[in-house]
């Protein structure tokens, strides 16, 4: 043993020596435990720090929604029997006014199909223009309106009125049948079937988009040829049962696009179901002032609406939240003077406070300052 010890006197201390400090490193970053007289031996530092608990704010609770862009005034044109084009009066982008001839199409008079509620759009001597748009108009509010009834969401009062405004509408556009126009001698003389020439006038005055009418093209019932886009435009969305005691008309909203800002606010919300009968209620958002024709028609944009409404949530100043190199967020509790590294879930920020929405231990006190410095397990002193 002594031949041992002499043998290895200057091994031995380097070895015992090394272990030594293998266990004390362990133990500072918490591998092994070691009993508590050992501390002294490599003592944590002393960081001073300022502390606050969970606190909690008022959060305003805005409902966030995707979009669409629609002209609510905007009239498709569509034929409603079988027929060919023979003239285009009009082109893409041009304006034009109620009551103006945009085409002329010959009709195959063979085609027996009804056509009397597009009576006021295909006709050749125009008593009032204005009479299918009121009707139209008429129509969809009393629908509307039947709807919010059932789900007493209006009174019967206001029920009867659309009822009698659709009566009258109806009663006017009645008045207001063009009579059948004369047929004209075909122009080439190759038609296959009688026809009669009918001019296409336009409902209400607008922009010509959407343009797809050619002359010589035969065209058949519910065919598109052009829409008249009056300009005005609004936004749509859909919004749940439970998002309702939110919203009224009035309730602000902000429309982003193409990072743009614009202001509107909710008109009408009335309930639809949609595909695979999943009811929703759709929202109407009118926009005072296009910004010099930013919001088109079809195009997605994104709705924040700033309700009136909050509630409470759990918050901690933004000092106090950390981010990790993986991206996960954290705090500091102390816990009897002890640093204690805790993972945390965050919300939304509201001003300098970040909302918490994982649970953290009730009382508990965390590190608001110099947390960049902190590891775990470092002693703290907090500042009064």
């Amino acid at each position: 043993m002594k031949k041992f010890l002499l043998q290895y006197r200057t091994t031995i201390p380097l070895a015992v020596l090394s272990i030594l400090v293998l266990v004390l490193l362990a133990a500072r970053y918490g591998l092994v435990a070691l009993p508590a007289w050992t501390e002294h031996l490599s003592p944590s530092k002393t960081i001073t720090v300022t502390a606050s608990p969970l606190g909690t704010t008022n959060k305003p609770v805005q409902v966030l929604r995707t979009g669409s862009v629609e002209s609510p005034k905007s009239a498709p044109v569509q034929t409603e029997f079988v027929g060919r084009i023979s003239e285009v009066y009009v082109t893409e982008g041009q304006l034009v006014k109620a009551g103006q001839p945009l085409l002329k199409i010959a009709r195959d008079v063979s085609d027996k199909r009804e056509t009397t509620e597009a009576a006021p759009a295909y006709q050749s001597d125009v008593k009032s223009p204005e009479a299918q748009a009121n009707y139209d108009n008429a129509l969809k509010q009393y629908t509307r309106f039947k709807s919010l009834y059932e789900q007493n969401a209006i009174s019967k009062l206001q029920l009867e009125t659309a009822e009698n405004r659709l009566q009258a509408a109806t009663d006017a556009l009645a008045s207001s049948q063009p009579t059948t126009p004369a047929a004209e001698p075909s122009q080439n003389g190759t038609s296959s079937a009688p026809s009669d020439f009918i001019t296409v006038n336009a409902p209400n005055s607008g922009t010509v988009t959407h343009l797809s009418a050619i002359a010589g093209t035969n065209v058949g019932p519910g065919q598109q040829l052009m829409v008249l886009d009056v300009g005005e435009v609004l936004v749509v969305i859909h919004v749940e049962q439970k998002d309702l005691y939110l919203l009224h008309a009035g309730t602000p909203a902000t429309i982003e696009t193409a990072g743009q800002t614009i202001l509107g606010q909710v008109a009408t919300i009335y309930p639809e179901v949609g595909a695979n009968n999943v009811s929703s209620f759709r929202t109407h958002i009118n926009i005072p002032t296009n910004t010099n024709g930013l919001l088109k028609t079809g195009m997605s944009v994104n709705v924040v609406i700033n309700t009136a409404k909050s509630l409470p949530v759990h918050t901690l100043p933004a000092s106090a939240v950390s981010q990790s190199e993986q991206g996960t967020s954290y705090v500091y509790l102390i816990d009897n003077g002890i640093a204690r590294r805790q993972e945390v879930t965050r919300g939304e920020t509201i001003g300098n406070l970040i909302e918490i929405t994982s649970n953290l231990p009730e009382q508990a006190l965390i590190v608001t300052s110099n947390t960049s410095i902190i590891n775990e397990g470092d002693h703290l002193t907090v500042q009064n």
